[in-house]
């Protein structure tokens, strides 16, 4: 059979996209929306509650410095990292008047380093307290730390008991020089959690103590779910993270945050693939019927959560696709047999994450949280930046 009729012949069941040579997906991070959503938060408290902002994990993934730029021309002073060397990185950006925490404390192969830069390390251990009063007391700059107290949630803090030791021991409390007192809320995300309550009256026991001490020191203990608690739990500064990104902090709440991301992966080829055949490594799907399989350049290498297989996912507006076959490193199968020949010949992309598949969207079907689909999405996903999408 001559070679013209051959690729014929194939052109029938395969739309091959190879000439699309760009195949990375990508990620579109709406800054204006997050700038939108901190002043949601933000308007939840009154006077002269401050409202932060968690940038930790590389903005859950996002990108911690463009983020935190458009926040500080908002308005926002005070970010807070998990690792020094996230600080650094915030600190070697122009953000004047700006207090950047590092919420893992102290690490003292870069201790000079954030002395120097005037970072603030949050002490959750009495080697962090003994650690900074030591700088301290060394030096002829005092610089200002953070400290943070356990409530309830056992995870990182110092313990009441701790917490007295240091208060009662005025040459410590003297060299610490503290800006800010702050805990976390365990189980915020539920509104109904009487452990809430038992945290807020803990924490209400140490800001007491700690103000006869200390004037214009200021207290932390609302988390992006705490925000929407009241404001019985804003105390002086909110501590918003997952918020920001447009991702429900509770359990179904519905609190007018903007979507943030958009996750496209383009489509590689679409084949027609005939009823008893398989899909995918292991042979895990059995085509029922003769489908329209398109194959598209994302997996879980860029952060796809594997247990998506098997899920219906809209692709466009009115029109559902399923995930078939195993989802691998580079590459998912979606059935698109209910999607009109016409429409998937206009379409080079799925839309991943979106305005119709929101990231809590997401998070529900993969039995993930909306933290892990954010903070998953892959190093090589070519990331852009706009400061509104209509």
């Amino acid at each position: 059979m001559p070679n013209a009729v051959r690729i014929n012949m194939l052109s029938r069941t395969t739309n091959n996209r190879c000439d699309k040579l760009d195949a990375l997906p990508e990620l579109t991070v709406n800054l204006a929306a997050v700038v939108d959503n901190w002043l949601h938060l933000k308007n939840q408290a009154r006077g002269t509650v401050l409202c932060g902002a968690v940038l930790k994990a590389d903005a859950y993934g996002l990108g911690a410095v463009p983020i935190a730029k458009v926040l500080f021309d908002a308005g926002c002073r005070n970010f807070f990292v998990a690792y020094p060397e996230e600080a650094l990185e915030l600190a070697d950006q122009d953000f004047p008047e700006t207090q950047i925490f590092i919420l893992m404390g102290p690490d003292g192969r870069y201790l000079q380093k954030i002395r120097e830069k005037g970072l603030i390390p949050v002490l959750s251990t009495i080697e962090h307290v003994e650690l900074w009063a030591k700088a301290n007391a060394s030096s002829s700059l005092t610089r200002a730390c953070a400290l943070q107290v356990e409530t309830g949630m056992h995870r990182l803090g110092l313990s009441v008991q701790s917490w007295e030791q240091i208060l009662n021991d005025h040459v410590l409390w003297s060299h610490l020089n503290p800006a800010v007192v702050l805990s976390h809320l365990a189980s915020a995300d539920d509104a109904n959690s009487p452990q809430n309550r038992r945290q807020k009256k803990v924490f209400i026991g140490i800001v007491r103590k700690a103000q006869a001490l200390k004037k214009n020191l200021m207290f932390s203990l609302a988390n992006s779910a705490g925000v929407f608690l009241g404001d019985s739990f804003h105390f002086d500064l909110l501590r918003p993270g997952i918020a920001l990104f447009g991702v429900d902090p509770t359990q179904g709440g519905t609190h007018s945050l903007r979507q943030v991301v958009t996750l496209k992966a383009r489509i590689l080829q679409i084949e027609t693939v005939q009823k008893g055949e398989s899909i995918g490594y292991g042979a895990s799907f059995c085509a029922r019927e003769d489908c329209r399989i398109a194959t598209v350049a994302i997996g879980y290498a860029d952060g796809l959560p594997r247990s998506l297989e098997g899920s219906a996912y809209s692709i466009m507006l009115g029109r559902a696709a399923r995930i078939v076959g195993r989802i691998s490193m580079d590459m998912t199968t979606f059935d698109v047999s209910k999607v009109p020949a016409r429409t998937l010949a206009t379409m080079s992309h799925v839309e991943i994450l979106g305005s119709i598949n929101t990231v809590d969207k997401l998070a529900r079907n993969s039995g993930i949280t909306g933290y892990e689909v954010l903070t998953r999405i892959g190093q090589r996903v070519r990331r852009n930046y706009k400061r509104d999408i209509v």
